[in-house]
């Protein structure tokens, strides 16, 4: 061994150490295993309904439904009991199909034209009474949670309905998604109120990029991911992807 030299074969970039902490995590992520999950309900036409509407009939939707374990926190205390989690699939059309890159105009039959919405809720497991004031119904801001197996679930969902759910129902042609990601707050004791997290205030939030790369690996083999176009304004944070 060469004293006074240093070694170069373990100097890694900052960028590169960034990427492998990332790998690491989305490793853990595919490998916790996912809750138990239900349909919890289908609103959907029959065939007969769909041929003889004369456009696609808008609003169908399919539930998914889960519970999440309780969690720890800091010293091992009990920091909640769980929550209720719920995925939905709606139908809706396009507001404006000439902004995104795969349409050009309406059509109400053209599958392209039409998307399955993808909304994604939560709401503790130990709730007040409906009516009370401090009863909680379920909404996104409460699925920032850090469970990995919540995360892994969704992913499950979204192929169950894929390759289970979506093939028996009339409009299985529309094989475009979205799904619409939230940011994160921290609390900002010299403004006395929650903030935007620092890694979120511009473009895509870093959990939509979690579920982006979810996608990106957990999507049957073909499978395109379209970001919403930036014109679009506002909706930097969406998601559009299209399986073959």
């Amino acid at each position: 061994m060469v004293y006074g030299k240093r070694s170069h074969s373990m100097r890694i970039s900052r960028a590169r150490l960034g990427t492998l902490i990332t790998e690491a995590l989305l490793t853990e992520l595919f490998d916790a295993p996912p809750y138990t999950y239900r349909v919890e309900f289908m609103d959907v036409v029959s065939d007969d309904q769909a041929t003889r509407a004369p456009g696609r009939i808008l609003h169908q939707e399919v539930m998914y439904e889960f519970t999440s374990d309780p969690s720890k926190g800091a010293f091992g205390l009990l920091k909640d009991e769980g929550f209720e989690y719920q995925a939905s699939f709606t139908l809706r059309m396009l507001p404006d199909p000439a902004t995104m890159p795969w349409e050009t105009e309406q059509d109400p039959k053209d599958p392209d034209n039409y998307y399955w919405d993808i909304v994604f809720e939560a709401r503790p497991k130990v709730n007040t009474p409906a009516g009370s004031p401090d009863h909680e119904d379920y909404n996104v801001s409460r699925t920032k949670q850090n469970d990995m197996r919540v995360l892994s679930t969704v992913a499950e969902i979204v192929n169950s309905f894929i390759s289970k759910v979506l093939p028996g129902l009339p409009d299985r042609d529309v094989k475009t998604f979205s799904f619409h990601g939230v940011t994160e707050s921290v609390y900002d004791s010299t403004k006395g109120h929650h903030v935007t997290a620092r890694g979120d205030k511009d473009g895509m939030s870093r959990r939509t990029k979690i579920y982006l790369a979810m996608l990106k690996r957990k999507l049957p083999s073909g499978a395109e991911i379209i970001p919403t176009p930036s014109r679009t304004g506002p909706q930097e944070n969406t998601v559009h992807f299209r399986i073959p």
